[in-house]
């Protein structure tokens, strides 16, 4: 009785108890990068900072090693006590979930799927296996898993209703296999919540696995296997599936989707053909949540970017709130960010948006490998600006004031976004040190973690992953963390003072402050 007692209270004071999940990429499901129920990471705690461990999730056998980019779940209530359990899921179908204070296996879960249609050779576009990111609803504020926001409504005037509630005891977990079935576990104990979902035709590579209120949404890229590349929906309950076709590329960047504060979902085509938006070149398109029909699009002006349908290269939008309007940022090969109106993504003639800076990049090829990658960091400091943080590969053409050595491999680039009468604008600030390939950034009080994935070590750029630790207001550094073995194939997750990532021989990487004992 006095567990059940101790439950009780801290399900009433939950909202204030609760430290900060990691849900899925980007930390929500607007891709917005920004972990705002963390307390302990900040600047002044930066010296505390320490690699903690390495978690070995896999072995390399048979090039099943990877691993997907973390997800993070606070405070659990388990038959072991209140636990955080930092999952990830690993190529051969498998979810794996650690105690992320010790640093200890808590459940390895093997899904049950169907013998694939034929023996297909892996390569990396279509590495096979499970590719998709795990997630689960919720996002970086913790109480929204007790009936408070479930989106980014930070400054905004909420336009749909809330999420359901969701307890920590039933919060489930998804995750796609390669024969194409949506598994939901428990993270109690990773078993099965309901029967897997048909909802990915086989062997389609899955990117992005992205949830808003009641439904799961992911891309497919690569046209894999001769699988089309497009945005796929599904409401697990009812097993209704519905899908978007792209008639070319997939979906840029690595999460896919991002969900409008209202719902409305978005993901940036690099190149194909549409009904409505007619040709692609980086276009941003707005699709109803229950349908996925275009309501809205913006294509830049100028030439079609070289983008071959097996691309995956770009960026993944991300939306903020402002008082009763949605903020979309997106960047394209042309090397130019973009900052978008979501009630008229591109004006009247689609083309004409909010805001279209300079050239902040070189314009790219996808076969180059250069420009901007993964998604945006974005957040409001405490003296109310709006930064966006945004990771390039390749050296860059713009001039920043505050330059943190010389960048010629690849970087972390911090702006600040300014309204004159309601229209936006984009400073830039600092550019950080050199990285190899890094990994979209997180934010959290102050801090800008990037990652520099590192490159295989055949590779002319070849090393292992190495953590950084940055000023938001300076980019200089306040923490490295270069314990890793290997290089990254994923990106970061953030939640109750610990920082992780995963690398290509399947371990998991925590840093962070150490819990008190």
């Amino acid at each position: 009785m006095k567990w059940l007692r101790t439950f009780l209270v801290l399900l009433l004071f939950g909202t204030t108890l609760f430290a900060a999940d990691w849900p899925s990429i980007g930390g929500n499901a607007q891709r917005d990068g920004w972990s705002r129920g963390e307390k302990r990471l900040s600047k002044e705690t930066a010296a505390a900072i320490k690699f903690l461990y390495a978690f070995k999730a896999g072995d390399a056998k048979g090039g099943q090693a990877g691993l997907t980019t973390p997800v993070v779940l606070s405070n659990i209530i388990t038959y072991k006590g209140f636990k955080q359990l930092v999952s990830v899921g690993r190529r051969d179908n498998s979810v794996v979930s650690i105690d992320a204070d010790l640093g200890a296996l808590f459940f390895d879960t093997h899904l049950t799927t169907s013998e694939p249609p034929a023996k297909v050779k892996a390569s990396p576009a279509c590495p096979g296996g499970m590719t998709a990111n795990l997630a689960f609803p919720g996002n970086s504020l913790a109480p929204g898993r007790f009936g408070g926001p479930s989106v980014n409504r930070v400054g905004r005037v909420a336009r749909s209703k809330p999420a359901p509630m969701h307890f920590s005891f039933a919060l489930p977990i998804y995750a796609i296999s390669d024969d194409g079935t949506l598994h939901s576990i428990t993270q109690l104990s990773g078993l099965a919540t309901s029967a897997p979902v048909k909802f990915l035709p086989p062997m389609a590579r899955a990117s992005g696995l992205n949830i808003n209120e009641d439904r799961v949404f992911v891309a497919t890229v690569g046209n894999c296997h001769g699988n089309p590349n497009g945005i796929y929906a599904v409401d697990p309950a009812a097993g209704t599936v519905v899908s978007f076709l792209t008639g070319g590329s997939g979906a840029t960047g690595a999460g896919g989707t991002a969900m409008g504060t209202d719902g409305v979902v978005y993901a940036q085509i690099a190149s194909g053909h549409g009904e409505v938006a007619g040709d692609y070149n980086d276009s941003l398109l707005s699709l109803s949540p229950d349908k996925l029909t275009v309501q809205d699009y913006f294509t830049p002006p100028g030439a079609a970017a070289k983008v071959d349908a097996a691309d995956v290269s770009g960026v993944t939008p991300t939306v903020f709130g402002l008082e009763q309007k949605d903020w979309v940022v997106t960047a394209g090969h042309d090397g130019r960010i973009y900052i978008l109106d979501a009630d008229s993504l591109g004006g009247a003639d689609h083309h004409t948006p909010a805001f279209r800076s300079d050239e902040i990049v070189a314009p790219v090829s996808s076969s180059k490998g250069d420009g901007f990658r993964g998604n945006f960091a974005t957040y409001l400091d405490d003296q109310g600006v709006r930064w966006l943080f945004v990771s390039v590969r390749g050296p860059v053409t713009a001039n920043f004031p505050a330059q943190n050595g010389d960048a010629p491999t690849g970087s972390i680039l911090a702006f600040k976004i300014t309204f004159d009468h309601g229209k936006p604008a984009l400073t830039p600030a600092w550019r950080s040190r050199d990285m190899v390939s890094p990994a979209a950034p997180a934010i959290t009080n102050g801090l800008v973690l990037g990652l520099s994935t590192g490159e295989p070590a055949k590779s002319k750029k070849g090393g292992p992953a190495i953590l950084y630790v940055l000023d938001a207001g300076t980019g200089k550094e306040l923490y490295v963390g270069d314990k890793a073995k290997a290089y990254s194939t994923g990106g970061l997750a953030v939640a109750n003072a610990q920082i992780y990532f995963t690398t290509h021989d399947g371990t998991l990487y925590a840093y962070g402050i150490p819990i008190e004992r």
